[in-house]
């Protein structure tokens, strides 16, 4: 395994295992996302580059890209992140809705007898 900067966001990563074509695989990533995943997600240099090189071996051969989003690392067949359709979603919700969501927490008793929050459920 071998890399290399390609910009201050991407590295170029080769890898080549026995038996197999070298490939090249590039890591998206800027300077303090790395800071972040060593520094808070991994707690420390050692972890952060063990935890990339397992996601590199891992990585499946139709996957060029590792893109960096919330504290990890995730394959894609593109440089871009793709976002989860949860959180487009949710995204656009807050879109339609910009003076922001209401809503109730509720807790479900085992007969399905709705218990809205701040209000406990009956014990028993």
């Amino acid at each position: 395994m071998s890399s290399v900067a390609v910009t201050p966001e991407r590295i170029k990563v080769v890898l080549a295992t026995a038996g197999r074509d070298a490939r090249e695989v590039q890591i998206v990533m800027s300077p303090d996302d790395w800071s972040c995943l060593w520094g808070t997600a991994m707690g420390d240099f050692d972890s952060a580059v063990t935890y990339v090189r397992s996601v590199l071996e891992g990585l499946p051969r139709e996957h060029s890209f590792l893109v960096y989003d919330r504290y990890e690392l995730h394959p894609s067949t593109t440089p871009n992140f793709l976002e989860d359709p949860e959180d487009a979603r949710l995204r656009e919700m807050l879109l339609q809705h910009p003076d922001g969501i209401k809503g109730t927490w509720v807790a479900y008793t085992g007969d399905g007898v709705a218990h809205p929050f701040p209000e406990p459920p009956p014990n028993g």
